[in-house]
């Protein structure tokens, strides 16, 4: 990215056709690595995110009949965004997205929020997804997930410590993300609400159901907690 303006002056000066380096610059100024977030319903998907952001942007009392795909990445002025599914934008304000007030925009839309976080300023490239919990039953959440199989850089899979082990429906997912090679990143969450002896049993169980269903396929196993 840092070497587009270079490459732009060499073309210039041997008089070359700019037609493929606006496209590959274009290209390269607005790409975005999706990793989308999925767990159980209250595996803490969203505290998470909001203490990654340092502030309550995300409702942690979701509803599964409202909750939608979330993207998040960085931008100098905020702006949350509602997108339909043929293409029309909306903008929200910051009570709609707590209160989850999505309106026509369910169960096919999805939400796009903009925000000067200094934590997403580190990796402008970067869109973490807040994903609907892999529990709801709704199959509007089902196609949601799907769709982002093919577009992801990787996923990230939050486990409750309470929950002990996987979900059957974290397990299905898990599975089918074998299929597609995608590399996985578990993080344990409130750990605070257990004792250090019970986390590292929790974890070796995680551990030992995940390398099962991934098939020995490389993943890394991260504990999290209100305090750290």
């Amino acid at each position: 990215y840092d070497s587009l303006p270079l490459l732009e002056t060499l073309l210039i000066r041997y008089q070359q056709p700019l037609e493929t380096f606006q496209a590959v610059r274009d290209d390269t100024t607005h790409f975005k690595m999706r990793v989308p977030l999925v767990g159980a319903f209250s595996a803490g998907k969203s505290t998470l995110l909001n203490k990654l952001l340092g502030e309550d942007l995300l409702s942690v009392e979701v509803s599964p009949e409202t909750s939608l795909a979330t993207e998040l990445h960085y931008a100098s002025t905020e702006q949350i965004i509602g997108h339909y599914k043929n293409g029309q934008l909306i903008n929200l304000s910051r009570q709609t997205l707590l209160e989850q007030s999505f309106g026509t925009l369910i169960p096919d839309g999805w939400i796009e929020l903009k925000t000067p976080s200094k934590a997403l300023l580190l990796f402008p490239h970067l869109c973490l997804v807040d994903m609907p919990g892999l529990d709801s039953g709704l199959s509007s959440h089902v196609r949601a997930i799907d769709n982002y199989i093919g577009c992801s850089l990787a996923y990230i899979v939050i486990v409750s410590v309470e929950d002990g082990d996987l979900h059957e429906t974290t397990r299905q997912f898990l599975t089918e993300l074998a299929l597609h090679q995608m590399p996985v990143l578990v993080v344990i969450s409130k750990c605070e609400k257990r004792p250090r002896s019970d986390v590292e049993q929790v974890k070796t169980a995680i551990n030992q159901t995940i390398q099962k269903l991934l098939a020995n396929r490389p993943f890394q196993i991260v504990e999290t907690s209100a305090r750290k």
